[in-house]
């Protein structure tokens, strides 16, 4: 049985060892969306949450959604397909931002320095990059591995129940059954909002 603890882990070493697959088109810098709305990140910034500082330090916001098209159409639209709006929207109902450490020829020019967020982006297997992005077969790999996991310790939760009954000790983890239990579901709820309920 995989041991879902060791994930990050695991997700930093891939991280490394799919650097190399960015194409260096620059349109993850040039059009950038969050959860949030841009009153939002300010007031994170304010009360000194990191992230928030970090993204409101590097990132400039563009005036409305029609600026940010001009640069990177394809990635504005596949941003507001995503959001369900229609693509036609023109004011700023959806902040985009940029970064302007970019240069012309799609360089980074504080590499070494770069935020986290750049470090690491694609965050994760459901972050929304770029159309065409050389990361699309990473993410639909790993999307399906942890799906895979996923349902691998559903199919032990039902394993143990059935065979063993809820008061059983899971041996390979030194934890109880109803520990082990609440581990998954908690592992399950992260996914919840990508349909891990029907993986």
């Amino acid at each position: 049985m995989m041991d879902y603890r060791k994930e990050q882990q695991s997700n930093d070493t891939d991280m490394r060892e799919i650097a190399d697959l960015c194409r260096m088109c620059g349109k993850c810098c040039e059009a950038i969306a969050t959860i949030f709305t841009h009153e939002e990140i300010i007031e994170m910034a304010k009360k000194d949450e990191k992230e928030a500082k970090i993204f409101v330090d590097f990132f400039k916001r563009y005036d409305t959604i029609a600026d940010a098209r001009k640069v990177v159409p394809d990635q504005v639209n596949q941003i507001l397909r995503h959001k369900n709006l229609s693509e036609d929207l023109q004011g700023t109902e959806v902040p985009f931002y940029y970064c302007d450490k970019i240069t012309p020829d799609k360089k980074c020019t504080i590499h070494n320095e770069r935020p986290i967020c750049c470090r690491i982006a694609p965050a994760d297997a459901w972050a929304l990059m770029p159309p065409k992005c050389g990361y699309s077969g990473w993410q639909f790999l790993e999307k399906e591995r942890i799906k895979q996991n996923i349902r691998s310790l559903k199919e032990k939760i039902y394993e143990i129940e059935t065979l063993e009954g809820p008061q059983a000790f899971v041996d390979e983890l030194n934890i109880s059954f109803k520990e082990f239990k609440e581990q998954v579901e908690h592992k399950i709820k992260s996914f919840e909002r990508y349909g891990a309920k029907g993986w």
